[in-house]
């Protein structure tokens, strides 16, 4: 059949919009997904559980490190559910030092989260009330955080301080005076040097204790919330060191309910 037989047939069963989109090679703007964008997010309804399989697996995109959708933590009896990833990059090489991942409790989070479960993802990356949200809620918080390329044990947790130092320098009185000791224990925490896929775990529940492990490993707990806020704000706060995943941090909305 010759092209101008071809686009007739076209023009009876798809319709002017198909008809031209065939013949000249060009996407039929109308099914285009990037229309989609004006018009208004799908909102979501609470059916009383989170709307994710219980084995969905997620991947940072470039690096392929893979997080469970759901894990269990020290000292939760709930279990905590992925909520986005995003790349540490540090030089102006970018080189990648780790891969993050960010989990809430998903029973008390879910509760706590409910006012912003209508907005669409896009809604939420620009809505601060939900990052403090995030940061402030009273449900338990994790970090898992996989290495992809080797750093020695001090200038890791030179790194660490170097973030939290202005934080803990807002703090006044004995607030201040009781997160600088926390921060030379925290530094302690790294007594061996970080190679590609070893992993830490900052696991920060709701009573304020804040967990340390590497590799699976407990190397210490600091029950000091106001440090361990410090510590999250670095990654969820207004000037977190990985915007990426800050922004992404909020797409596990999309099905937590």
């Amino acid at each position: 059949m010759n092209v101008k037989k071809l686009c007739l047939v076209m023009l009876l069963s798809c319709g002017v919009a198909g008809m031209l989109a065939a013949c000249s090679g060009t996407p039929d703007s109308s099914n285009n997904s990037n229309t989609n964008q004006n018009k208004p997010p799908e909102r979501r309804t609470d059916t009383g559980t989170p709307s994710r399989a219980e084995d969905a697996k997620f991947t940072e995109p470039e690096t392929k490190v893979e997080f469970q959708g759901y894990t269990t933590v020290r000292g939760s009896e709930n279990k905590h559910f992925f909520m986005g990833t995003g790349l540490r990059t540090k030089t102006i090489l970018q080189i990648k030092i780790y891969v993050i991942g960010f989990y809430i409790d998903v029973v008390k989070g879910r509760e706590e989260l409910k006012p912003w479960n209508t907005k669409s993802v896009a809604e939420l990356q620009k809505d601060t009330t939900f990052y403090d949200k995030l940061l402030n809620g009273a449900f338990g918080k994790s970090l898992r955080l996989v290495m992809v390329y080797s750093v020695d044990k001090k200038t890791m947790a030179d790194a660490f301080a170097e973030s939290l130092q202005p934080r803990i320098d807002k703090m006044e009185g004995a607030t201040k005076e009781a997160a600088m000791k926390d921060l030379e224990t925290f530094k302690g925490f790294f007594d061996k040097d970080l190679v590609d896929k070893d992993e830490i775990k900052m696991i920060w529940l709701d009573d304020g204790t804040l967990h340390a492990e590497i590799n699976g490993e407990l190397k210490g707990t600091i029950k000091n919330a106001d440090f361990a806020k410090a510590l999250f704000d670095v990654y969820l706060g207004a000037e977190p060191i990985s915007e990426g995943a800050k922004k992404d941090f909020a797409s596990g909305m999309s099905d937590l309910y």
